[in-house]
C-alpha cells in the first residue's frame, strides 16, 4: 500500500523504466479530450457515508495501444481526501507498481516497472477515499486529469482521462443483507496463491442498489471499505479478484457484507489457486438471514475429520454490528460430545478456526463428527462455514451448516 508523500518523486522511475520511456513521459503534454484510439484512464465511483472511508478503482483500457507507463493526476475536493493508492490488478499482471504523490487538491498516480510490458485493460490502481466526518449528501466528483503515457519504445501515446464519483448520504434503503463468510487474496502453502471471485445474481424484476463492506479479519469490521454499484433485473456480474480488483488488498482474507436495496440476489464467492495445469479452489454462498445461525437455533455441520488425511478449518462471521459470543461442540459419530469451546467475534468481525478438532482440545482421530453451533448473544446472528482439507493435495471440500 502506497501512502501519499508531499514531494514528487521519480527516482524509481528513473532508476526502474530506462531513459527514453522517462524522457517521453515527462515531455508529453496533457491529454483531456482524446481523439480516436487514444488509451485511456477512467475513475470509478463510490458510495459511503460522511465519516466512512470507500474504495475506487482506477481503470485503464488500451484500445488498440501499447502502453508501458503512465501517469494521471486525480483531483478530489473537500469532503473527499485520497488518502492511500494500491496497483490494481491490471498494474499487477503487467510486473507494474504505483507511485503516489500528494499534490494540491489530489494525487499523482505513476504507474511503472522495471520492464517494458505493455498494460492490459483493468485496475491499474484503488484508491482509499476518506469522507470527511459531517459531510452532507450528494456526489462529489473525482477528477483525472494531466495524463501521460508511453510506449514500449519511449514513444508518446495518447491518453484520455475521464471522471468518477463519490456519492455520500445514505444510499437506497437496504432490503437484504447478505455475509459472504470469506474472500482470500493470499500465499498457501506449496506456492499456492488464492484470490476470490464474487459473482452475484439479480434474479427479481427490478434493479438493485448493491453495497459491498469488506470488513477483513479478526478486527471490528464495522469501518470497512464500501463500494456501491447498481444491478439491472436479471443481470449478473463477476468481480474477478475481489480483493484486488474492488478494495485494493495487496494480501489478506475476511468476510464481505453484502447490502442490497432489492431481496432477489444470489451471492457466491469461488477461492482458487493455479496448480495442476489449472485451477482448483472451492465455493462459498453468502449467507442470507434464513441461511445464518441465530441465538436460539443450534444448527450443525457434519462431515468434520481430523486424521492423518485431512483437516478441518471452522470459518465464523459476525452478521450484527455488535460483539457477539458463540460456543461450538463437537459431537462424535456416535453421539458423544468431545469438546466444546466458546468463540468471541467482533462486530462484523470473521475469523479462521484453524484445525478445530485440535483447537476444541480434541487430541485423537475424528471422522465424521458434527459441529453444533450456539448462539449465546441475545439477538445474534451469524454465517458458518467449514472446510475439509486434503493433507496431501490442499483441496478444500466445503461444509455448510443444516
Amino acid at each position: 500500500m502506497t501512502r501519499l508523500h508531499s514531494r514528487p518523486d521519480l527516482a524509481p522511475l528513473l532508476r526502474f523504466v530506462g531513459r527514453r520511456a522517462s524522457a517521453a513521459l515527462l515531455c508529453l503534454l496533457a491529454w483531456h479530450a482524446p481523439g480516436l484510439n487514444a488509451a485511456r484512464v477512467t475513475v470509478g465511483n463510490g458510495t459511503g457515508s460522511a465519516g466512512s472511508s470507500v474504495s475506487v478503482s482506477v481503470n485503464f483500457a488500451a484500445e488498440g495501444a501499447n502502453v508501458s507507463i503512465l501517469q494521471v493526476d486525480i483531483l478530489a475536493s473537500a469532503p473527499l481526501s485520497i488518502t492511500t493508492a494500491t496497483a490494481g490488478p491490471a498494474a499487477t499482471a503487467a510486473g507494474k507498481q504505483v507511485s503516489a504523490t500528494a499534490i494540491s487538491g489530489g494525487t499523482r498516480l505513476l504507474i511503472y516497472g522495471l520492464n517494458q510490458t505493455a498494460l492490459g485493460d483493468g485496475g491499474i490502481a484503488n484508491l482509499t477515499i476518506a469522507i470527511a466526518a459531517g459531510a452532507s449528501s450528494g456526489a462529489r466528483t473525482l477528477t483525472a486529469t494531466n495524463g501521460s503515457a508511453a510506449n514500449p519504445s519511449g514513444s508518446s501515446v495518447p491518453l484520455g482521462t475521464f471522471e468518477g464519483s463519490v456519492t455520500v448520504g445514505s444510499g437506497a434503503p437496504t432490503a437484504a443483507t447478505y455475509i459472504l463468510p470469506s474472500t482470500a487474496r493470499a500465499q498457501g502453502q506449496g506456492g499456492a496463491f488464492y484470490t476470490t471471485d464474487v459473482t452475484i445474481g439479480n434474479t427479481g424484476t427490478s434493479e438493485g442498489s448493491v453495497t459491498l463492506k469488506f470488513v477483513g479479519n479478526n478486527a471490528d469490521g464495522r469501518s470497512g471499505a464500501e463500494s456501491t454499484f447498481t444491478l439491472a433485473a436479471g443481470r449478473s456480474t463477476t468481480f474477478t479478484d475481489v480483493l484486488g480488483s474492488v478494495f485494493g488488498v495487496g494480501s489478506g482474507f475476511g468476510a464481505i457484507l453484502v447490502k442490497s436495496s432489492v431481496t432477489t440476489l444470489n451471492v457466491i464467492g469461488q477461492t482458487s489457486t493455479p496448480g495442476a495445469g489449472g485451477t482448483f479452489g472451492q465455493s462459498v454462498p453468502a449467507a442470507g438471514a434464513s441461511q445464518l445461525v441465530v441465538t436460539g437455533t443450534p444448527r450443525s455441520i457434519v462431515g468434520i475429520r481430523e486424521d492423518g488425511a485431512f483437516r478441518t478449518n471452522l470459518i465464523l462471521a459476525n452478521a450484527t454490528e455488535a460483539t457477539l459470543e458463540l460456543d461450538v461442540t463437537l459431537v462424535n459419530a456416535g453421539g458423544t460430545a468431545l469438546g466444546t469451546k466458546r468463540y468471541t467475534l467482533f462486530p462484523l468481525g470473521m475469523t479462521q478456526v484453524t484445525s478445530v478438532v485440535r483447537n476444541l482440545g480434541v487430541n485423537s482421530d475424528v471422522i465424521g463428527a458434527r459441529a453444533v453451533l450456539i448462539g449465546i448473544t441475545p439477538g445474534g446472528s451469524f454465517a458458518a462455514y467449514a472446510s475439509a482439507i486434503d493433507n496431501v493435495t490442499n483441496d478444500p471440500r466445503t461444509l455448510t451448516p443444516q
